[in-house]
């Protein structure tokens, strides 16, 4: 198994164990009764078939299999009434990794409504690393998780699902997993999924990197706005409201 293949599958189990929503021990949101039964949440066993298998040094998941891969996540702390599901699909057969990770947000409106909103998180698109118009790692909105499938519930149609494409900060499908936790939990989520991944020091190291980036980019701005305001570069300058 290719080292891109193995910390993939390490994080997504640390993912699993340290912010999977679990209905044994969580109290399930409103929302819950209208995604289940369409969206069905699957368990850890269930997970393995869906990553890199160890016995299996060129894998690809199953896609048909894989329209059945839903990972039900914690709410994040400032949008506790919703449900975030995950589905994840990834190809390491190829000389470059191919991985897709579909993330839908389902709540009630005002009207006791159930309504969603969706985003995918892609590793770059081209042959073997050559030039295309979305040839980064990237993060763009969805309304449906698959092309052939019915919309997310209450999704606006209109949502436009090519274009923008976000670029984002990481160059393995580690840091893109990665990405699209800092983007759900902020930083407490990674340490949170390090804590339940203590015990491999492979992933400890990939996502310690990850961290460190994130926190020399934070310090640099931090230089940047000092020497933008003239105060030292310890103190906090004026914020924009």
């Amino acid at each position: 198994m290719s080292r891109d293949a193995r910390q993939f599958r390490s994080l997504v189990f640390a993912v699993f164990d340290a912010l999977q929503l679990d209905p044994q021990t969580m109290p399930l949101g409103p929302v819950h009764p209208y995604v289940a039964p369409v969206y069905p949440p699957m368990g850890r066993d269930a997970l393995q078939k869906f990553l890199p298998d160890p016995d299996n040094e060129r894998f690809l998941s199953d896609h048909a299999q894989g329209r059945r891969a839903f990972i039900y996540l914690k709410p994040p702390e400032k949008a506790s009434r919703s449900l975030p599901v995950l589905n994840l699909n990834c190809d390491f057969s190829g000389s470059l990794p191919n991985v897709g990770l579909r993330l839908a947000f389902f709540l009630l409106d005002d009207d006791k409504r159930p309504v969603s909103i969706g985003f995918r998180f892609e590793t770059p698109h081209g042959v073997d690393g050559e030039e295309g118009l979305h040839d980064y790692y990237h993060a763009q909105p969805i309304n449906s998780f698959f092309k052939d499938s019915d919309n997310l519930l209450n999704c606006p149609p209109w949502l436009p699902c090519k274009l923008p494409a976000f670029p984002l900060q990481a160059q393995t499908p580690v840091e893109l997993l990665s990405c699209l936790l800092l983007s759900i939990y902020g930083r407490d989520g990674i340490r949170r999924v390090m804590e339940a991944g203590r015990d491999d020091r492979v992933l400890q190291d990939s996502l310690g990197k990850f961290m460190t980036s994130m926190e020399d980019s934070r310090r640099a701005r931090m230089r940047q706005a000092a020497a933008g305001s003239g105060a030292p570069s310890g103190k906090k300058g004026r914020r924009g409201k």
